[in-house]
């Protein structure tokens, strides 16, 4: 879009006039600035794109990795299953019956280590209490 003649009379920097014409140490200054600032602009540009280019890159790999899994899903959850999804799905089933076995025998583990202190603790109550009747 090309600034309207209004903008860059707006642009334009207002240079000290000499006798031969502007000031040059003004002019200079001035253009230091303005390739200063282009220098900055263009680096945030070229970073811009450089992260632009990667964020594309890994909506790329994920946006396949997503057709993958959707086809994966596909494939092992038709009926009626076909051979090469049999495997798959079979296998799947095997992991989770695995993950949940684990689960249960954690569980059962918990429970009775909790259980066997509930029975030690009540064990020294009746100890104690059998002690405490022998005493005359």
């Amino acid at each position: 879009m090309r600034p309207t003649a209004n903008e860059v009379e707006e642009l334009r920097p207002g240079f000290g006039v000499t006798w031969r014409g502007y000031d040059r140490q003004e002019v200079q200054s001035y253009l230091r600035c303005v390739e200063t600032e282009l220098r900055l602009l263009t680096a945030e540009r070229e970073a811009a794109r450089a992260y632009a280019s990667d964020v594309t890159r890994t909506l790329e790999a994920v946006a396949e990795e997503n057709r993958d899994l959707r086809a994966r899903v596909d494939r092992i959850s038709r009926s009626p299953i076909e051979p090469d999804g049999l495997a798959e799905r079979l296998g799947r089933m095997v992991e989770l019956a695995k993950e949940e076995s684990l689960e249960l025998i954690r569980e059962a583990t918990e429970e009775a280590a909790a259980t066997r202190e509930r029975v030690a603790a009540q064990l020294r109550e009746a100890q104690a209490h059998l002690a405490s009747l022998a005493q005359p």
